[in-house]
């Protein structure tokens, strides 16, 4: 019996691996820009054979539209990373240590693209076409019917070709409800965290010192990798990708190359503000004086960074923001100094 189990279970394998083989091969052959009817006809005879086919090249060519998004938004072509394929031959000797090595650059360029967003390569080839003013809310139909609710003060641009649907948010907060294309995965660049959907429902908030992720619906990848150094042969490495279920959020800090674990949602609902209402668990004062400056009237600023770091479970509607700073300087060591018509300050009290 265990000789037998043995025997089926290494039969599957060796299935198995023939299979992402000839997917390999088929794939190198369809992009190698020297394909005829004859060869054509081969291949579309070999896709539709079966189920197992068609999952095996799909998923060979999502990763490889992965790699062609980060490549282009990195500023690097993919001729330039990796030799142009050879003449096609009925065998492929993909283990040879050429396609390695361009397999290695390919990786390399997927390393690169976090620190092409944060550098504003990314930022300099999509420019914002989106934007909102002090307490404006706006909800944008995107070209693939995905619907963004931009917060107050925020700027986004969103950039779609055939193969692929990327927006950066440059500034604030979006509320995504992503259609879902399998073939066309949807990505968020915010600072250096990378956002990764195929169809969900999320909210992403970008301030100077982190992006808050946190997911209502689907799942959703965030992926970050280490800072790089100046020089062009710092060492990369892998990017490190956190996956986030309905009711999960991930706070990605901008200073570290990693990602904390997954966090559970308890006190609000993400994108809860798109009603008027802000929540926050564990907050810094910081980030609640940040967020309700885009909503208020008048310019509110803290004076003094270690205040800035007190941190604060708590909830209101934006209506409700002059009677939570009131309550603020009521309930604790602070003075909430209005000037008129000018800015509002919020310092530590004397």
């Amino acid at each position: 019996m265990s000789e037998s189990t043995t025997s089926k279970s290494d039969v599957d394998k060796g299935r198995q691996a023939r299979l992402r083989r000839d997917a390999r091969e088929w794939h190198t052959v369809m992009n190698s820009g020297a394909v005829d009817p004859a060869t054509r006809r081969s291949f579309e005879a070999w896709l539709h054979a079966s189920k197992e086919h068609k999952q095996a090249y799909f998923a060979l060519e999502q990763m490889w539209r992965d790699l062609d998004f980060v490549a282009l938004e990195a500023g690097v072509g993919v001729p330039a990373a990796a030799p142009p394929p050879r003449p096609w031959r009925r065998r492929v000797a993909f283990a040879r240590p050429a396609f390695v090595a361009a397999s290695f650059a390919l990786l390399v360029v997927a390393g690169l693209t976090i620190h092409a967003i944060s550098t504003g390569i990314l930022s300099g080839r999509a420019q914002p076409a989106f934007e909102t003013q002090r307490a404006e809310i706006r909800e944008i139909e995107l070209e693939d019917s995905s619907v963004v609710t931009l917060g107050a003060k925020s700027q986004l641009a969103a950039v779609f070709t055939e193969d692929s649907r990327k927006v950066v948010l440059f500034e604030g907060e979006a509320f995504f409800d992503v259609a879902k294309d399998p073939l066309r995965p949807f990505f968020v660049a915010a600072d250096d965290t990378l956002i990764r959907v195929v169809g969900t429902k999320f909210s992403v908030k970008r301030t100077p010192d982190d992006v808050h992720v946190a997911v209502l619906e689907g799942v959703v990848d965030v992926m970050k990798t280490d800072d790089l150094a100046d020089t062009p042969d710092a060492r990369l490495s892998p990017i490190e990708t956190k996956r986030l279920t309905a009711g999960q959020k991930i706070v990605a800090a901008a200073a570290s190359p990693t990602l904390p674990d997954a966090d559970t949602v308890q006190q609000t609902t993400p994108g809860a503000w798109r009603t008027g209402r802000l929540a926050y668990e564990n907050a810094s004062l910081a980030e609640i004086i940040a967020d309700i400056d885009r909503y208020h009237d008048r310019p509110i600023r803290i004076v003094g960074d270690a205040l800035g770091g007190v941190r604060f479970t708590t909830g209101f509607q934006v209506r409700e923001i002059d009677t939570w700073l009131a309550a603020l300087e009521e309930t604790q060591p602070i003075d909430v100094i209005d000037r008129g018509q000018g800015e509002i300050l919020v310092r530590p009290r004397r």
